[in-house]
């Protein structure tokens, strides 16, 4: 701010020598702290950017990474014990129970991996266990940037809930089999793997909202 000028004797103002130099050097210093304050608080948002950026790019490379580990595993499982144990007990038998709790006259039994009744025949193959939208999860978590136990209840509850709708899934294709049987195919390939992975996003979108979106800088900074 430019003073005022001072003045002489009877109150009349005057310009002393260098008054104009003084003000002009002060107005510049002025204007020069505001400008570099200013750039400071510009370049906050472009540095946070690239951190950021940077955060997605490394967690999505750890998700990628995870999931297809975990993919290879799986499928080093001999198809016999695969059908025999995982699907049979883990899936088939809970679907079929289902089935018959909703409709007993169904009478559904399970068998190798297999739903039979005299209505229809629905079988469970590999990839049809809901091993995907799982893996997916688990990758999704345990790449996350969080801690042990937030990982642990990440997974567990994921796990829970793709289990859960895979159940869904597979005793609604066999109603849909028995009674709409024109809707198996498009439900089964596109409708009902749709709702899993928006299902699985919303969960996923859901937990990191409680973890805390910051904690991607630790991955950049990695």
């Amino acid at each position: 701010m430019m003073r005022e000028l001072p003045t002489g004797a009877g109150g009349v103002p005057y310009m002393p020598d260098g008054w104009v130099e003084k003000e002009l050097h002060s107005a510049r210093g002025v204007l020069a702290t505001a400008w570099s304050r200013l750039l400071r608080r510009d370049s906050e948002p472009e540095r946070r950017q690239p951190r950021e950026s940077a955060g997605v790019g490394v967690l999505l490379l750890k998700l990628a990474g995870l999931y297809v580990l975990l993919d290879v595993l799986y499928f080093l499982i001999p198809n016999e014990v695969l059908r025999e144990f995982v699907i049979h007990y883990g899936v088939v038998e809970v679907s079929a129970a289902l089935i018959n709790l909703i409709d007993p006259s169904a009478a559904v039994q399970a068998a190798s991996g297999v739903l039979t009744s005299t209505r229809a025949t629905l079988e469970v193959v590999r990839g049809c266990d809901g091993s995907g939208s799982m893996f997916l999860i688990v990758a999704a978590v345990v790449a996350f940037p969080s801690s042990v136990r937030e990982k642990i209840a990440g997974v567990a509850l994921g796990l829970l809930l793709m289990f859960l709708l895979n159940q869904v899934r597979i005793v609604g294709l066999y109603f849909v089999l028995t009674r709409e049987s024109q809707w198996f195919s498009p439900i089964h390939l596109y409708f009902a793997p749709t709702l899993v992975i928006l299902v699985g996003a919303l969960f996923f979108h859901e937990w990191v909202a409680r973890v805390g979106w910051k904690s991607l800088d630790r991955l950049a900074d990695a």
